[in-house]
């Protein structure tokens, strides 16, 4: 992908390493503010399954900045091929402080954060925070 820069993360599923995911979202934050495209692959890997984020900064077809969003499951032990599927993408993109209690938890100061993401008409798509809450709270 020529002029995009690209970045790769993994977060083992149940680990309390964080700081791949804390890593995608400064990643993701600096493009993002910047209006530089970028592409970041996420995978969240467990013993026999997983799961990949694929999130692309870009300006849609009108030339509004957007992260466009892909997931897809997998699984190590099943002859099953999962579709890709596609987050409506997001249009506004905001910096979430952790709070104390998660900045003790993950030894982690006030420059940390996490993303909220929102779609065109400003509704918090939850997959996203369902994905971190998920990760961050599995530790």
């Amino acid at each position: 992908m020529s002029g995009v820069q690209t970045a790769a993360f993994a977060v083992i599923a149940g680990s309390s390493e964080h700081d791949d995911l804390f890593g995608l979202f400064q990643f993701l934050w600096g493009h993002w503010v910047q209006r530089q495209r970028a592409y970041a692959r996420l995978d969240v890997v467990a013993v026999d399954s997983g799961e990949s984020f694929h999130f692309f900064v870009e300006p849609d077809g009108k030339g509004r900045w957007r992260i466009a969003i892909t997931r897809q499951r997998y699984h190590a032990l099943l002859d099953v091929v999962y579709p890709v599927l596609t987050v409506p993408p997001a249009y506004f993109v905001s910096r979430v402080p952790l709070s104390r209690r998660e900045q003790v938890r993950f030894g982690k100061g006030s420059d940390h954060y996490k993303l909220e993401f929102k779609d065109r008409e400003g509704r918090l798509l939850t997959v996203l925070r369902e994905l971190s809450d998920r990760l961050l709270l599995s530790s």
